[in-house]
């Protein structure tokens, strides 16, 4: 019985899962496993059948390579499954196209897995199955959704639309009708610029190439885009509705045309046409097509008229040809889809490597770059920098611009050149930004998506200024006479435009002398209002320098100075006296720093560090007007050079780019009201303390006062008394005229020229003062000084007795005093005195034995 049994289970087919999976372009039948680089969006599957039994249905599942379980399928083919031809057990099926509603993405990594059906379902595929999708270029197949064709005379109420071929054929008498294929494309929503469309037909055996056009045929684009598969005739174009004009409305355009396969009057050769451009390629058709878009097209020969045996014959495998899917008409459809700029850096003073995130960055006008990944060489870019609160850039501090700033051409996949920050405003201390770059080739690229931020230091930062359209040079070349060229007020030429070099120098040419003098207008107005400047370097590209054999004494040097051009966005004549004084002007940089003409020459940036008069002259508000100056021109020392030779230095104007245009880069803080902490309270009295506190910054700029404030509210603004230093640390100060008994809150401050910073608040309660006993036995008028607040017992009263205080205040004022329980008043109110500095009050009592009745004659004698 055991045995029978288990031959019993034997008898069962047992499915193995699905093995040797490939991937392919136009077929799957051999192919890759893994592709990579792959450019095909539209791609075609297979694999080999192990259920153990024929298959006829098939299951597909592509995901993103994240989705390892298949979570989130890119295409499900159907739990249902999808029919197939039969599969052999040990054979690979058939080829099956992407039924994916979304196009394969470029730059993505995709996995999918396939299972088959017989009789029962085998387990899902489990061999390595991945797609890594190209970037740049990827390539579309769409089959058409109508396709038919439509034929005269005779047949020209034949619909043709379920056949599985489509023919085309010139009229002959022989066969008495002209036939047209038509077809119709769709196109699905899709992302991406298209850059080509071809149509591949495939010519099956049978056909013949004997009309008048040797075989020429046209591709027209029908005009009455609402014709059906099913209702389509020569007459008809959906079985109801006729054509305007029998045979199709077409344009009456070539869109493109191409020739049948074989040799003149014999049969055509079987197999695909050249691909014909319908987009693109190298047709001159004006036929555009966008994602979404319907082709509808049609085929006709060139010229339909034959004679006898002499027409073209041919037919082409429709949409519903069985016999091989892979015959099928279809159109491939090239295109780019951007993916955002990746690898985004930024940097000072180059962003060609750098930092994607960097902290604590010091540069408020830093450099940014990025890979192109657009697809095609791009030569604009648009930027976006905002703060990192405002995640949408809703708000953006900079915008380079919706139209795009031009750049060097960047190939795909390439890093674009430096792009220089050109906000307005500069980055600010301790404060976080985020940004974004999009790029521009025939089309706009996505914006990066990838993580880009910068964190500003709270230290000093450091900022470049390149000059304006203003700079240039201004010279006089006409007189042999030194003094009339050096002590004239206006120039006779100027140059503010010239992209490769500006002189500036002093020389002579044809016996007369020359002399240039640079100017460099730099808008520095983004400063912060209260910036301290701590220290400032003008760098100029010099490309050359002398000329001949020059006058290299003592002098020949070249130094900063300031001008005073009429206009920083232009130079004229008139300028040539506004390059410094004439004689002598005051230099900006120290002597040791002046470039000396008789060194050896290399090209490149040199520096020239501002001095602090060179520094003072840096404007936070508008333009820093600098110059550029020959020693022999500052000094007014003639030049002895020959005739043909310069003492010159060639540097590059603001025309010459980033990478040599002249900047001034200033290194600066910002001051801020100084940081004060710690309030302390020692010796308190009734009416006095010694309050202080720590002035631990100054801000950055001097400190102008500092001191402390009291009050009975939080926070006191008022009886603020300066305590006398000007420096950071700990101070304290004597502070009078507080009230007895009463709780205090009190805090330091010290102000500079941004405004006044304070401590936290401290607190105290100042002691009650004691009483101060008049005994009357000494004399019935008595005085008291009040140097606090006071309260008052009486003593040895008589009864019948007149009694006289005087009250006064002491230099402080502000006291006050507490009468004995047995002191009364006019309507229980006791009088008020004054409580100026040295007021005085004289108030009368009179004495029944028990009370004291007190009126006051005078409250404030002066």
């Amino acid at each position: 019985m055991l045995f029978v049994a288990l031959l019993g289970i034997c008898h069962y087919a047992i499915a193995g899962v699905p093995t040797t999976l490939y991937v392919g372009s136009s077929s799957a039948q051999s192919g890759s496993a893994n592709p990579t680089n792959f450019a095909y969006s539209t791609p075609f599957f297979s694999a080999i059948n192990n259920n153990g039994e024929a298959v006829t249905k098939y299951r597909i599942q592509i995901t993103l390579s994240s989705d390892a379980g298949f979570a989130s399928p890119v295409w499900d083919s159907g739990s249902g499954g999808v029919n197939m031809t039969s599969t052999a057990n040990g054979v690979r099926c058939p080829d099956i196209f992407y039924g994916g509603s979304t196009l394969l993405q470029p730059g993505t990594n995709y996995i999918w897995r396939i299972k088959f059906y017989g009789t029962t379902w085998s387990a899902w595929s489990t061999e390595s199955a991945t797609i890594g999708m190209k970037t740049g270029a990827l390539t579309a197949r769409f089959y058409p959704n109508a396709d038919s064709y439509i034929q005269s005379s005779s047949g020209q109420n034949n619909n043709n639309g379920s056949e599985t071929t489509i023919h085309l054929q010139s009229y002959a008498p022989a066969n008495g009708w002209t036939g047209r294929p038509i077809m119709k494309f769709t196109l699905p929503s899709g992302t991406g610029t298209i850059s080509g469309v071809t149509l591949n037909i495939y010519s099956l055996p049978g056909g013949y190439i004997c009309g008048a056009s040797g075989g020429v045929l046209n591709v027209h684009q029908i005009t009455q885009t609402g014709w059906t598969e099913a209702g389509v005739t020569w007459n008809k174009y959906d079985g109801t509705n006729s054509w305007t004009t029998a045979g199709g409305d077409y344009s009456s355009t070539i869109i493109n045309h191409f020739t049948m396969r074989g040799a003149s009057c014999n049969y055509g050769t079987p197999g695909w046409e050249t691909p014909i451009a319908i987009v693109g390629g190298d047709a001159t058709n004006p036929l555009s097509l966008n994602w979404g878009d319907n082709a509808n097209l049609l085929i006709k020969d060139s010229q339909e008229t034959g004679s006898g045996a002499n027409y073209d014959y041919t037919y082409f495998a429709s949409r519903e040809y069985t016999i091989d899917t892979y015959k099928r008409p279809y159109l491939s459809v090239t295109y780019t889809v951007p993916i955002p700029p990746a690898t985004l850096y930024v940097g000072y003073p180059s962003a060609q490597s750098g930092s994607a995130n960097p902290t604590n960055f010091a540069y408020s006008t830093p450099f940014f770059s990025a890979i192109n990944n657009n697809g095609e060489a791009v030569t604009k870019y648009r930027i976006q920098l905002t703060l990192s609160s405002d995640a949408g850039f809703a708000s953006p501090i900079w915008d380079s611009g919706s139209v795009g700033a031009n750049m060097t051409s960047t190939a795909d996949a390439a890093r674009c050149p430096d792009i220089f920050y050109g906000g307005s405003t500069l980055l600010q201390f301790g404060t976080n930004y985020i940004w974004r770059i999009q790029f521009y080739g025939s089309t706009w690229g996505a914006w990066s998506t990838e993580s880009a931020t910068i964190g500003m230091t709270t230290g000093a930062l450091t900022a470049r200024f390149y000059t304006g359209a203003g700079d240039g040079c201004v010279y006089r070349y006409s007189s042999s006479d030194w003094n009339t060229t050096h002590n004239t007020a206006d120039g006779e030429d100027i140059d503010v435009t010239n992209a490769n070099y500006i002189y500036t120098g002093v020389g002579k040419w044809d016996g007369s002398f020359r002399i240039f003098r640079v100017f460099l207008p730099i808008n520095t107005s983004s400063l912060p209002d209260a910036a301290v400047i701590s220290a400032s370097v003008l760098y100029l590209y010099a490309q050359g320098q002398n000329y001949g054999s020059p006058d290299l004494d003592d002098e020949a040097y070249m130094t900063v100075v300031q001008s005073s051009q009429t206009s920083p966005a232009t130079l004229v004549n008139g300028d040539y006296d506004a390059c410094g004084a004439i004689n002598n002007p005051t230099e900006g940089i120290n002597t040791s720093d002046r470039y000396l003409l008789n060194q050896s020459f290399t090209s490149g940036y040199k520096s020239f560090p501002l001095n602090a008069t060179g520094k003072g002259w840096i404007s936070n508000s508008g333009w820093t007007l600098l110059g550029f100056r020959e020693g022999h021109d500052v000094t007014n020392n003639a030049y002895a050079g020959g005739n043909e030779t310069f003492n010159r230095l060639m540097i590059s104007s603001n025309e010459g780019g980033i990478n040599q245009s002249p900047y001034l880069s200033v290194t600066y803080t910002s001051p801020v009201i100084p940081t004060v902490i710690s309030p302390t309270v020692t010796s308190i009295t009734s009416s006095s303390a010694v309050l202080g506190a720590n002035v631990t910054s100054d801000g950055g700029a001097a400190i102008i006062t500092r001191g402390t404030c009291w009050g009975t509210s939080a926070s006191p603004t008022t009886n603020c008394v300066a305590e006398g230093g000007t420096t950071t640390g700990v101070f304290t100060h004597a502070r009078t005229g507080l009230h007895s008994g009463t709780f205090v809150y009190y805090r330091g401050y010290a102000t500079n020229i941004i405004g006044t910073g304070y401590s936290a608040d401290g607190n105290f309660t100042t002691s009650s003062p004691s009483p101060a006993i008049v005994d009357w036995n000494n004399s019935n008028v008595q005085e008291i000084t009040l140097a606090e607040d006071r309260s008052f017992t009486f003593a040895n009263g008589k009864s019948g007795g007149v009694y006289s205080i005087i009250i006064k205040q002491d230099g402080t004022g502000g006291r006050t005093v507490s009468w004995p329980a047995n002191v009364k008043w006019d309507d229980g109110i006791a009088p008020t005195l004054s409580t100026e500095a040295y007021a005085i009050g004289i108030v009368r009592f009179f004495y029944d034995g028990t009370n004291y009745f007190g009126y006051a004659p005078i409250l404030n004698a002066k």
